[in-house]
């Protein structure tokens, strides 16, 4: 369907190529013959775009009309044929695209080489032969590296959390910049610079949808939300060393259990995310530029990763196959037992009750955990800080005595650490080591335990 309404510069127009029983707002994949769908398409750009002929010349003047297509597809062809006719148009004053509900690189880029030809930039699969290209790979590599720090290999909030559902991502904190602003929309660069690279579409016209890159294969000129870079991980040998050198060493990487933070687990998983993240995403010759880690374990009510596990077992492979690889010295690791955040509605049942044998049960799962890190002491760790719970903390006692609470999480912190890193390990010394020490934007949303610290 198409909609049309003025505004005061520009006429925007929404176009979305669906089945006749979907609606605007649940819109199906299109399965649907090239050719039925390409007549309307084309018919719609030459009518109300470019004009037709003489006895239909259309009254909008592209330089002043924004178009809005949107069509989830199945096939790359069909889409092919769908965006076939924007090639043609005259220069539009803007032109967002969305070409499958779902991220798809092809589709994304296809999406933005289209729409940012509508709007008279020239792509540069259009350059002529006689057009070098910047030979930006045989600038000095300092220099490269520089160069690429401001590219999307830095993210907005110089982190970046990573499951192994949702694979690497941004984790905004959701009560946004505060202050006196009306939202992080109208929060100035200079207060708070990541607040323009989120959540594009609320700056869009109610009407039009989401054409966000981050969600789907789509382009649009409003659009900076932050999204894995991969083509500068796909195009050589050289570039990729250079990406990998920038992206690993300038974000610090939070790898979160897939149930989130706040969830209480159930049962141990067949692989803790840690160990798929060190082994199976990070490359080997990468691991040596990784300068921090946050490990967060999810909350658990008695007991969680036995020893009898399997991923109890491929944890202590998973230590011994990195101790060797990381470069320690540089490297300042972080583990959070997520327990140690709980709070509100989340403890309305958690650990209410437990005996004293339960607690020695969850103090003897934190040394197992942990205790194996002290591979990595003798290899020269950097930093290491531990953040857990006292396991009572939770009951009845330890919510009427937040101090006394408090006051054994920090006891329970300090041999836990000195297992890790041995009898003169010291935090408050360390943390006179570490730079920005700045809390991470799931800590921020989740932080509001009277017992932490």
């Amino acid at each position: 369907m198409a909609e049309f309404q003025t505004a005061q510069t520009t006429w925007p127009i929404s176009m979305r190529i669906s089945p006749t029983t979907s609606t605007a707002s649940t819109l199906q994949p299109v399965a649907v013959a090239c050719s039925g769908a390409v007549i309307v398409v084309s018919q719609f750009i030459d009518v109300v775009v470019v004009g037709g002929n003489a006895d239909e010349q259309a009254r909008i003047e592209p330089v002043r009309l924004r178009i809005y297509f949107a069509c989830d597809v199945d096939r790359l062809e069909t889409v092919k044929c769908l965006v076939e006719s924007f090639r043609s148009t005259p220069t539009l004053a803007d032109c967002s695209i969305r070409l499958s509900g779902q991220p798809d690189p092809l589709l994304r880029d296809l999406a933005q080489e289209v729409a940012t030809q509508a709007m008279g930039y020239q792509h540069c699969s259009s350059l002529s032969q006689t057009q070098s290209a910047f030979r930006f790979l045989d600038l000095p590599r300092e220099l490269r590296l520089q160069i690429l720090e401001y590219t999307d290999l830095v993210t907005p909030l110089c982190e970046v959390k990573w499951d192994p559902e949702s694979n690497f991502y941004l984790n905004y904190y959701r009560r946004g910049c505060g202050g006196s602003f009306g939202g992080y929309l109208d929060c100035p660069v200079d207060f708070h610079r990541a607040c323009q690279f989120r959540n594009c579409w609320q700056a869009e016209p109610w009407h039009v949808g989401c054409f966000c890159r981050r969600y789907h294969a789509a382009f649009s000129s409003k659009c900076r939300c932050w999204s894995p870079p991969a083509s500068l991980f796909l195009i050589c040998k050289q570039l990729r060393e250079d990406a990998q050198a920038v992206f690993f060493a300038q974000n610090p990487f939070i790898i979160v259990p897939p149930g989130g933070c706040t969830s209480p687990a159930e049962s141990t998983p067949a692989r803790l995310g840690i160990s798929i993240f060190l082994t199976d995403v990070i490359p080997a010759q990468a691991l040596p530029l990784l300068r921090s880690m946050e490990i967060v374990f999810p909350p658990f009510y008695d007991d969680y990763l036995r020893p009898h596990e399997t991923a109890y077992q491929d944890w202590l492979q998973t230590i011994e196959h990195v101790s060797g690889l990381l470069n320690l010295l540089m490297l300042t690791l972080r583990v959070y037992m997520a327990d140690y955040i709980l709070h509100g509605e989340h403890i309305a049942d958690f650990r209410k009750t437990l005996t004293k044998e339960q607690g020695m049960a969850i103090i003897k799962m934190y040394a197992r955990t942990l205790g194996p890190l002290s591979k990595l002491r003798e290899n020269r760790l950097g930093l290491f800080f531990v953040h857990l719970a006292w396991p009572f903390a939770h009951t009845r006692f330890g919510l009427r005595n937040p101090t006394s609470a408090r006051k054994q999480s920090a006891y329970l912190k300090q041999p836990i650490e000195r297992l890790v890193m041995g009898d003169n390990y010291d935090r408050t010394v360390a943390q006179t080591k570490e730079s920005g020490n700045s809390k991470s934007q799931w800590l921020q949303e989740a932080y509001a335990d009277p017992m932490s610290s």
